[in-house]
This record gives C-alpha cells, sequence and structure tokens, in this order.
C-alpha cells in the first residue's frame, strides 16, 4: 500500500514520540529509508523450516488495541513469537501479568530488546527475552501468543502441534492473536481454537484472535 509523503510523516512522528515515552528504540530503519539491516528477511539455517519472515512490528496503536480487546490478566504469561526489538513486549509488559517472554532467532535482536525493556519506562511486568527458533522453543506455560506473521506454514504448523500437546500435560486457557494472519486457514484447521474476534488495520492487514473452546 502507497502511503501518501504526508501520513507517512505523520506516521514516523507518531513512532518516534511512542519510542520517546517509553524510552525504548524498536523502529525498523527501512521505514526511514536507511539501508535495510541484514534481518530482512532472508531464510537461514537458524530456523529448522527456514521460512523465517522480515523483520516488522506492528504500529503502537495497533498494539493497544489488541490489548485493550486481550485485556491479560495478572496470571497471565504472554509469549511474543518473533519478538524482533521487543516493541510488543514492552508495551504488553506495562499491564500487571506474570510474564512477558520473547522467542526470537537472531540474537543481534534479542540484545536490542534486552536492552529496551531494561530502559523502558512504565515497565510492571518481567520481561524475558530467548534465542531460538519457534519450533524448538518451550512454550508449555503461555496462556496469550502473538504472532505477527514471524513464520512460514511448516514452522506455524509445528508450533501449534506443540501448542494443543502441552494442553495435554499443562491443561490451561489459550489465545492467540495472528496480526497479518496469511496462513489463517492453517490455524482454523488445527481443531482446538476458535476464533472468535478480528480487525482490519489501516494498511489492510487482518488481525485474527483465537482461544481454546474452554475458555
Amino acid at each position: 500500500m502507497n502511503i501518501p509523503p504526508i501520513l507517512r510523516r505523520i506516521q514516523h512522528a507518531w513512532i518516534a514520540a511512542n519510542e520517546l515515552w517509553l524510552n525504548i528504540s524498536t523502529a525498523d530503519r527501512i521505514q526511514y529509508e536507511e539501508p535495510p539491516g541484514w534481518w530482512r528477511g532472508q531464510p537461514t539455517e537458524k530456523s529448522q523450516y527456514h521460512d523465517n519472515r522480515a523483520y516488522g512490528t506492528p504500529d503502537y496503536f495497533y498494539i493497544r488495541t489488541i490489548i485493550k480487546r486481550l485485556r491479560p490478566e495478572s496470571d497471565d504469561i504472554i509469549y511474543d513469537l518473533g519478538s524482533g526489538k521487543g516493541r510488543v513486549l514492552c508495551v504488553m509488559s506495562r499491564r500487571q501479568v506474570r510474564k512477558c517472554i520473547g522467542i526470537e532467532l537472531f540474537e543481534e535482536l534479542c540484545q536490542v530488546a534486552r536492552a529496551n525493556a531494561a530502559k523502558m519506562r512504565g515497565r510492571r511486568s518481567p520481561i524475558e527475552i530467548r534465542c531460538n527458533d519457534a519450533v524448538r522453543a518451550e512454550l508449555s506455560d503461555g496462556t496469550i501468543f502473538f504472532l505477527f506473521n514471524p513464520f512460514g506454514a511448516d514452522t506455524l504448523a509445528e508450533v501449534l502441534a506443540k501448542l494443543k500437546q502441552s494442553l495435554a500435560t499443562n491443561p490451561r486457557r489459550v489465545r492467540l492473536v495472528y496480526y497479518n494472519s496469511v496462513h489463517r486457514t492453517q490455524v482454523e484447521a488445527c481443531g482446538w481454537l476458535r476464533h472468535y474476534d478480528s480487525f482490519r488495520t489501516f494498511n489492510g492487514l487482518n488481525v485474527d484472535f483465537y482461544r481454546t473452546g474452554s475458555y
């Protein structure tokens, strides 16, 4: 989607104001027309299925919209799969939850996220960053999972299978937020998650909400 220059400048100012308020730095340099970073979506051997996606992060407005719809509670453990520089985790951690955990493939991005978590303003919940492929990560304690289209169908299928298996050993209520839900039909076909909410962003990306049937 082509954004008019005036709207692009407003968007950049909005992002900069939020970053200043939170005292973090998460903006992707490509948004500012600088040379793209090394993480721009090249498949890597670090990913079991080589289907990792380009770095990206939702706008602050939509993160807050998601939080309002989720209404996370004090006993929730929130996972961001493909957490990048930690923007979603930082905003989520301003709510009182048990923990916010980021799973990120690249150690360089993990280091940035850890720095942001350490210096951010208004954090009310702990943030933990783990450098790992989502298919190898331990996810069995999570109750809310956020995905910004971080990987392809193969990794998504295995992550969903792991989550389903974890419910047998640790029965709990689970919600999943799939932002830019490219593989939405795959999530809905898994059988144990039920679609219950959605909205569309200004630039046309679908954001879908799922939960376990017992929720």
